[in-house]
């Protein structure tokens, strides 16, 4: 059985290595610390960009609302315009029509 002694002695002989055991423990507490830091920094760099996407997408809505909205009136003024344009060229028939007649 050990003594007391050979506790101290076995102890002293093996503080270096414990020692170096600790520094490096405290070494990689430290990284996991700075890791732990940097998770909760891109946690919320992730939340803002989640913001700003649905910003986007809340004013890509709107311009396409906006987008229909130009495009329905573009093709009721293109209605309205061909509906014109028969009607100018079926006054022009009756006008050359009646300038035949009265020519005559």
């Amino acid at each position: 059985m050990l003594t007391q002694d050979d506790v101290k002695l076995i102890q002293t002989a093996f503080k270096p290595q414990f020692d170096a055991i600790d520094h490096r423990f405290e070494k990689i507490e430290k990284i996991l610390d700075r890791l732990a830091i940097g998770m909760v920094n891109v946690q919320e760099e992730q939340r803002e960009q989640r913001k700003r996407i649905e910003r986007l997408e809340e004013i890509a809505q709107g311009v396409y609302q906006k987008l229909d909205g130009f495009l329905a009136v573009l093709k009721r003024q293109d209605t309205e315009h061909q509906a014109l344009r028969a009607h100018v060229e079926r006054l022009e028939e009756r006008l050359v029509t009646l300038e035949q007649k009265f020519a005559t």
